[in-house]
């Protein structure tokens, strides 16, 4: 078997790895914001889905996003199909019945085809 040959150190090679898209944890980005306004967060950020109460009721709201930037970018109708199967399990996931979705992606402008993958 050959092996992959590179002139870095492999903690360079690591932390690059590390620091990519697809594998770095997203985290920080969810612990910035304080999920407990109005103590109606039933599930936090996470996990599939968050779960918050509606104010002063008995219903609930499943929410989340997803997408897996390789697959927009290998074909964009593609992957914007698959962003929205993976919400919809999601949703499934924690025990909630999706209703319904927005459409809340950025896409380039539908007449260019060279701007659908930014």
């Amino acid at each position: 078997m050959n092996a992959a040959k590179s002139d870095k150190p492999i903690t360079d090679v690591l932390q690059s790895m590390l620091g990519h898209v697809d594998l770095a944890s997203r985290r920080w980005v969810y612990e910035q914001y304080d999920s407990h306004v109005m103590a109606d967060t039933i599930a936090g950020p996470g996990g599939d889905a968050a779960l918050v109460r509606v104010h002063g009721s008995q219903r609930g709201l499943a929410i989340t996003t997803d997408c897996t930037p390789r697959y927009v970018e290998a074909d964009p109708e593609t992957g914007g199909k698959q962003a929205v199967a993976e919400a919809y399990r999601n949703i499934c996931a924690i025990g909630a019945r999706p209703l319904a979705i927005t459409n809340n992606l950025n896409f380039g402008n539908p007449k260019s085809p060279t701007s659908w993958h930014n």
